[in-house]
């Protein structure tokens, strides 16, 4: 609390506040069921609260800077979901209306730090490396959000998924966009491939706090093939390619550019995996990195993994190679830098 005394006390008067100690909240929930069709709607509500604004404006001297501003108001979460699901249709609908929703232990906390609740965000999670370059945090301080989600199975052997999510400020202003569709077949218990693609419309600006920069569109078609040798030696092979927009105030590609990806992973049930894989930026784009000469550089980063699962402990040893994003392996995704070298890591699930 002294803390934050200390910086409103720098702010302009017309900004200062007397800053809580405690708030409260609460939320209201119910399902109703009636045959295939289910209906789930909530209502979260917190009282006044010290909350801090990455996109806040302070007047000094005259001049407006942009930057974390801390503010003081209520918070509320508005949340419905609808779904149907009968003979192999599986429907999805779900709205979600954010604001002010900031809810942590201490209002200086950063990132993942001191969060009293936990907000989902309103976009598929995708896990495949391209797919999952750019993905849609949830922005506590509002968001208006909507997501269909459409399932068939035609037959045992061919399936077919639609989403379609779209996300916008409280001022409609566009956030992020995406229409993701993918197709499988299965054929007996030997093999299985799966295809589809992705498009995207994402606003880096607010997600990644990169000013005046476009909002980043891609298209991403992926394929994976899944061969069954016996019960537990599988061969799982993926190829995807990204391509995103021109950034025409610098004639490049948007962010890092175009992206070509394959992985080829070999699986011993029920302890060993081995992966490799490579992903290569065959367009530059306006992040990509450059030599010497200031010429842009098209860059492979290939990765090596060896998995080992014992019961409920997970060990990995790898080799890495990785352009700063979001990184997803052995099914966990994270936002990683830039890196190269070697990483070991374990999990255990207590």
């Amino acid at each position: 609390m002294n803390s934050l005394v200390a910086t409103l006390n720098t702010y302009p008067k017309d900004d200062i506040f007397e800053p809580k100690y405690n708030n409260y909240a609460f939320s209201l929930y119910n399902t109703l069921t009636a045959g295939p069709v289910s209906w789930y709607l909530e209502a979260a509500y917190k009282t006044e609260d010290p909350i801090n604004n990455p996109f806040g404006v302070i007047m000094r001297d005259t001049v407006a800077v942009v930057g974390d501003k801390f503010i003081q108001e209520p918070g509320s979460v508005l949340y419905s979901s609808i779904s149907y699901a009968k003979s192999g249709l599986g429907i999805t609908l779900e709205a979600k209306r954010t604001e002010n929703f900031t809810f942590r232990t201490r209002p200086q906390a950063q990132l993942n730090q001191g969060f009293v609740n936990f907000l989902p965000p309103m976009a598929r999670v995708n896990t495949y490396r391209l797919a999952s370059r750019y993905n849609a945090a949830t922005q506590e301080l509002g968001e208006l959000a909507f997501q269909a989600d459409i399932r068939y199975l035609f037959n045992k052997d061919w399936t077919f998924n639609i989403n379609v999510s779209n996300i916008t400020n409280l001022d409609d202003e566009l956030l992020y966009r995406e229409v993701y569709t993918e197709i499988g077949y299965k054929y007996k218990r030997e093999w299985s491939i799966l295809g589809g693609v992705q498009f995207q419309n994402y606003n880096q600006e607010v997600y990644e706090f990169k000013p005046g920069v476009p909002n980043v569109q891609t298209v991403t078609p992926f394929a994976e093939f899944l061969y069954k040798f016996d019960r537990t030696k599988a061969l799982r092979i993926e190829a995807q390619a990204m391509f995103t927009g021109e950034d025409k105030s610098v004639e490049l590609g948007q962010d890092y550019g175009s992206w070509l990806f394959g992985l080829a992973e070999f699986s011993i049930a029920p302890h060993w995996t081995f992966t490799a894989s490579d992903m290569y930026n065959v367009e530059a784009g306006r992040n990509s990195p450059v030599n010497e000469n200031g010429e842009k550089l098209n860059i492979h980063y290939p990765r090596f993994d060896i998995y080992y699962t014992y019961r409920s402990n997970r060990f990995s040893l790898s080799y890495v190679k990785q352009v700063e994003g979001v990184v997803c392996a052995g099914g966990i995704c994270r936002l990683e830098p830039a890196f190269s070298g070697v990483k070991m890591t374990v999990n255990s699930t207590f």
